[in-house]
C-alpha cells in the first residue's frame, strides 16, 4: 500500500512539472506577451475566454484573429536559426485572418528569440487552450 501510495505521489508531482500552471487565462497571456516583447518580430496577443484570439503584428500594423477553439496542433518547431511555434487550424479551414486576408491559412509561425521562450510559449498556449471554455 505505501509503495501505491509513493508512486501515485510520485506521478502527481511529475505531472506538475510538466505542465506550465498560471492564475487563469489573463495570467498565461501576460507570460506570452512578456515573451514576445523580446521576439525578433514586434507581436502582441489577445484572448478572451471564448478562445477569440488576435494577434496583433505591431511591426506590420496587422491585426489577426483566429480562435484557439480551432487550433489542432501547437508545438515547438526549429527552421534554419529561428525558433518557431507552429499553429495548424483543426477544421483545414484557414485561421489567422485579418480584414485584407493576409496570412490565412491552416498553418501559422510566431516566432521567439530563443528555444526556452519557444517551448514556454507553447506550454502557455497549451494552457490556454486547456482552459478555454468551448462556446
Amino acid at each position: 500500500m505505501k509503495n501505491i501510495l509513493l508512486i501515485t505521489a510520485l506521478v502527481l508531482g511529475f505531472a506538475n512539472i510538466s505542465f506550465a500552471q498560471y492564475d487563469g487565462i489573463q495570467a498565461a497571456v501576460k507570460e506570452i506577451n512578456s515573451i514576445l516583447a523580446t521576439a525578433p518580430t514586434a507581436l502582441e496577443i489577445t484572448v478572451e475566454e471564448n478562445g477569440a484570439t488576435k494577434k496583433n503584428d505591431i511591426a506590420n500594423s496587422v491585426v489577426y484573429d483566429f480562435n484557439l477553439n480551432d487550433v489542432s496542433l501547437i508545438q515547438y518547431e526549429k527552421q534554419l536559426n529561428q525558433f518557431m511555434v507552429k499553429f495548424a487550424c483543426a477544421s483545414g479551414k484557414k485561421c489567422f485572418h485579418c480584414e485584407e486576408n493576409l496570412g490565412g491559412g491552416i498553418i501559422h509561425y510566431i516566432e521567439a528569440s530563443s528555444e526556452a521562450d519557444a517551448k514556454k510559449l507553447v506550454e502557455a498556449f497549451m494552457y490556454l487552450k486547456k482552459e478555454i471554455k468551448f462556446y
